[in-house]
C-alpha cells in the first residue's frame, strides 16, 4: 500500500494538512498517530467522509448517550444487539424506531465533525495518507471550508496560530479572487461576514482590529482561517506579475566560462535524470510482489484491449531492458528486466478475454470481502479501546486521597484523549496550580482561558479560574469568572452563587 510522507504536526498543524489535502482532492486514509491514540479519517476527493478511532467516547454509543438521545444502559443494549445481529448501530436504532432516519444522519455528521475537531487540538503527532481502496458506511460528506474554519476558530492551539500568521506581520490582506465562491461554501457568521467586507479594500492586522473592534486574537484566527481556505491572501500575492525581460542574445565569439557552465548543468541534469530513472525502477521492482495484471500496467477494470495494449506500450517504454544501457544505469537494469517481463506475462493475462474477465470477478470478490470486514469492524465490540472518563474518575480518586500527582497522570491522560473536553482540561489546570502555585498560577489561568474557548459550556475552567484569581487576591478577575460561571450553572447550582459570597465577605475583611 503506498503512502505519502509523514507529516509532523508540531510543524505542519491538522489544519494544514487537511486543507492541502482537500486542495488537490485526495483520497484514501489519513492516518493520525499521538501517543496511544490512532485516529483514521477517510477521504474521498478532498473531503472526510469517516473517521474512526480507538478512544471510546468517539464511538456512536457514547456519543448518543452525552447528546442525551440514549442512557448508558440503553446504549450498551442495543449495541449488544448489534452485535448479535450483524448490524450497524445506527440502522438497528432507526429499525427499532429510537431514531429516524433523517435524525441518525445528523447526529452521525454531528460525531464526525467532533471527532475532526479533536484533530485541530493536537500539538504534536504524525499523519500520513494510505491510499488504496476504502469505503465508508456512513456515506456522511462535511463542508470542508467550513470544517477549518470552525477547527482553527475554536480548536487550533494558539502556538500554531502564531507560526501560521506569521507571514501575515506587516502585510496588506485582500479578499482572494473568486472569495464570494468559496464564501458561498464558509457560510460565514455575522463577524466572520463583517471581516470579509472590510477586506474589499486591502488592510493590514491592526486596521483589520480597528475596524471590526473585535479582539486581535480572534481577529488573527479568522485571518488564519480565512487564509487556508482561500478566502483571503497577502495583496502582494494577488498583483499580476510582470512579464519577464527578454533574454538578451549572446554576443558572437567564443565564451569559454559560458561554455563550461553550461556544459556543467547539462551533466547535472542528465546525473539528475539517471538518478530519477534508477531510483523509479527500484521502487516500481519493490512494489511488484502483490500486483495483479491490472495494477501492474495502470489499467482500468474495465478498459477494453486497444486501451490495455496502449497502457502496455507506455508500460514497456518505461522499463526496456536495452534502454538502461551504460554503467550509470547498470545498476538498474536486472530490476528493469524483470519488470519488463512482468508486464508482457500481465498483457499477455489481459489481453486473452476469458482470463481478463476472471481477474475482474477476482477483484470484486477482493473488495466485497474487504468491505464485509470493514463492516464487521462497525459492530464488533473492541477491548482496546481507550477511555477518557475512566482516568477522569481515577484522577478524582487520587484527588480526593491528596495524591495530587498521581491525580495529575490521570487528569492529563483523560484530557489527551478528549482535548474538546472542559472539565477535563479543568481539573488538570487546578491540579497542576496546586502542586506548585507559585510557578504554575500564571499558565494554569492560561490553561483555564483555553478550556473555555474550547468547551465554551463547561463551567468548571470559569470557576477554577475564578478560585485561582481569589488565591491570588485578584478579586476583580476572581467576581467576573464566578459571574460567568453563574449563568452557566444557573440557580439550582450555587457553588459560582455561593464562591461570590465568600469573595465578597473575604474583600469587606480586608478593607475592615
Amino acid at each position: 500500500m503506498a503512502a505519502l510522507p509523514v507529516a509532523r504536526l508540531a510543524e505542519t498543524p491538522f489544519a494544514v494538512v487537511l486543507a492541502a489535502h482537500h486542495a488537490v482532492g485526495s483520497s484514501g486514509v489519513l492516518v493520525a498517530r499521538r501517543a496511544r491514540i490512532e485516529k483514521r479519517v477517510l477521504l474521498e476527493r478532498g473531503a472526510p467522509v469517516d473517521c474512526r478511532s480507538n478512544l471510546v467516547h468517539e464511538t456512536l454509543s457514547r456519543f448518543l448517550v452525552a447528546a442525551g438521545r440514549l442512557d448508558l444502559e440503553a446504549s450498551n443494549a442495543a449495541l449488544s444487539r448489534s452485535v448479535a445481529a450483524g448490524r450497524l448501530l445506527g440502522e438497528l436504532l432507526v429499525e427499532e424506531g429510537s431514531l429516524g432516519a433523517d435524525d441518525l444522519q445528523r447526529l452521525l455528521q454531528q460525531n464526525l465533525a467532533r471527532k475532526l475537531f479533536d484533530l485541530f487540538t493536537w500539538k504534536d503527532g504524525e499523519m500520513r495518507l494510505e491510499s488504496g481502496e476504502h469505503r465508508s458506511e456512513t456515506g456522511q460528506r462535511l463542508k470542508v471550508q467550513r470544517l477549518i474554519v470552525t477547527g482553527v476558530e475554536r480548536f487550533m492551539p494558539q502556538e500554531a496560530i502564531d507560526r501560521c500568521a506569521a507571514p501575515f506581520a506587516g502585510a496588506l490582506l485582500a479578499r482572494a479572487p473568486g472569495a464570494e465562491a468559496w464564501r458561498a461554501e464558509v457560510r460565514p457568521n455575522a463577524p466572520e461576514a463583517a471581516l470579509l467586507d472590510v477586506l474589499s479594500t486591502p488592510r493590514r492586522l491592526d486596521e483589520l482590529i480597528a475596524f471590526t473592534g473585535r479582539p486581535a486574537e480572534e481577529i488573527v484566527r479568522s485571518i488564519v482561517a480565512f487564509a487556508l481556505v482561500g478566502l483571503i491572501a497577502p495583496e502582494a500575492s494577488l498583483r499580476p506579475r510582470r512579464p519577464a525581460a527578454p533574454a538578451r542574445l549572446l554576443p558572437p565569439g567564443p565564451r569559454p566560462e559560458a561554455v563550461a557552465a553550461a556544459e556543467a548543468a547539462v551533466a547535472a541534469h542528465r546525473t539528475a535524470e539517471t538518478a530519477r530513472r534508477c531510483e523509479s525502477v527500484e521502487r516500481a521492482h519493490a512494489e511488484l510482489s502483490g500486483k495483479d495484471a491490472f495494477e501492474l500496467l495502470g489499467a482500468n477494470e474495465d478498459a477494453d484491449e486497444p486501451s490495455i495494449r496502449e497502457r502496455f506500450e507506455t508500460y514497456s517504454r518505461e522499463y526496456a531492458p536495452w534502454s538502461f544501457e551504460g554503467p550509470d544505469l547498470a545498476a538498474a537494469r536486472l530490476a528493469a528486466r524483470e519488470l519488463f517481463a512482468a508486464g508482457a506475462l500481465a498483457f499477455a493475462e489481459l489481453s486473452d478475454p476469458k482470463r481478463r474477465e476472471a481477474l475482474r470477478l477476482e477483484r470484486r470478490a477482493r473488495r466485497d470481502q474487504a468491505v464485509r470486514a470493514s463492516r464487521a469492524s462497525y459492530f464488533k465490540i473492541e477491548t482496546d479501546l481507550l477511555d477518557a472518563d475512566v482516568q477522569y474518575q481515577k484522577g478524582l480518586a487520587y484527588r480526593d486521597q491528596g495524591r495530587l500527582d498521581l491525580a495529575l497522570q490521570q487528569f492529563e491522560f483523560a484530557s489527551d484523549c478528549d482535548p474538546q473536553n472542559g472539565v477535563y482540561a479543568a481539573e488538570t489546570a487546578l491540579c497542576r496550580f496546586r502542586m506548585a502555585p507559585t510557578v504554575n498560577s500564571q499558565s494554569a489561568l492560561e490553561s483555564l482561558k483555553e478550556a473555555h474557548r474550547i468547551d465554551p459550556q463547561a463551567s468548571e475552567p470559569l470557576l477554577y479560574a475564578g478560585e485561582i484569581c481569589r488565591e491570588l487576591s485578584r478579586f476583580a478577575e476572581a467576581e467576573v469568572n464566578y459571574r460567568k460561571a453563574a449563568k452557566l450553572l444557573g440557580p439550582e447550582d450555587r457553588r459560582a452563587l455561593d464562591a461570590l459570597h465568600d469573595l465578597g465577605q473575604k474583600k469587606r475583611r480586608r478593607r475592615a
